[in-house]
């Protein structure tokens, strides 16, 4: 009975140091199988909807270039006789087919780009450091912003509690196409919290919204020029330049869309978002053909 009670012991002590650790072993091994498999699944997904982004920018390149096109005839016609002016109806009317086509390629351009920062959240967010909490002294700032009137519109009372939250509530009504709702939050956002950097992202995202539904490419321009001097090191930098750039030259204001175009190229160059690096030279290019006669 001593000798089985011992025997018994003995085993209960081995177990931890013997058996247990294997099994651990082949647990863990099983788990970073899983967690790779999964990852392999994720880049999968990733590079497709990449691919699909790549057909979507030459989309959105090739109606650029319509209407580019297009301004230019409108820049040159001078209404007189009856044919012209129908040749100015028939110009108008391809104009608001081409913003209708542009609207529907930037509505599923946005839909790739949700699932593509969803995608990449997913591959990165085993990686992220933990975020710093912020000091329990520091006070906390309350605004009074005027918020348009919506049960469902996220509370925006402090900076450091509310502005991501605020920030990612208006981003999804962007990202549904839901243009005119989104652009007085990221305003208001803005409004609160001005150096914020989820209000800079905001106010940027505001300015593509005029450019999407109706094409307000004055007031989109104009936030975009207060914008950009304050995005040094932000990651809107590249973007809110090279956007600048494009609407100065669709508008036919060449010396001013040189100037945004250029910065855009040595601003891009060292974009985290490798596309965007390429951008601001294709738009040089447009640049040179519309604009060599100035």
């Amino acid at each position: 009975m001593l000798c089985s009670s011992a025997a018994s012991l003995g085993l209960a002590q081995e177990a931890p140091g013997g058996s247990l650790e294997p099994e651990s072993g082949m647990t863990d091994f099983y788990e970073r199988q899983k967690m790779d498999e999964e990852l392999r699944a994720l880049r999968g997904d990733l590079d497709k909807i990449t691919k699909r982004l790549a057909d979507i920018e030459k989309a959105q390149d090739l109606i650029h270039e319509l209407m580019l096109k297009v301004s230019n005839i409108e820049g040159q016609l001078q209404l007189g006789d009856g044919s012209q002016s129908s040749l100015a109806n028939m110009l108008k009317s391809l104009k608001g087919d081409l913003k209708q086509l542009s609207s529907k390629v930037n509505l599923l351009d946005a839909d790739i780009r949700t699932s593509l920062e969803v995608l990449a959240g997913d591959l990165s967010s085993g990686s992220k450091p933990p975020v710093q909490a912020e000091s329990v002294d520091k006070p906390v700032k309350t605004v009074d912003v005027s918020v348009p009137v919506d049960s469902a519109v996220p509370v925006l009372d402090g900076e450091i509690k509310d502005a991501k939250i605020f920030y990612e509530y208006a981003k999804g009504l962007y990202d549904k196409g839901r243009y005119n709702e989104s652009i007085p939050l990221f305003k208001a956002l803005h409004e609160a919290f001005p150096e914020n950097q989820y209000a800079k992202s905001g106010l940027y995202w505001s300015a593509k919204a005029l450019t999407k539904s109706d094409y307000k490419s004055l007031e989109a321009l104009n936030v975009l020029k207060q914008l950009v001097p304050r995005l040094k090191n932000h990651n809107k930098q590249c973007v809110a330049t090279l956007d600048a750039g494009t609407i100065h030259l669709e508008r036919r204001e060449c010396t001013d869309a040189k100037k945004y175009l250029i910065d855009a190229k040595k601003t891009c160059a060292r974009d985290a978002v490798v596309h965007n690096q390429s951008l601001p030279q294709k738009r040089l290019t447009e640049y040179t053909r519309y604009c060599d006669d100035e």
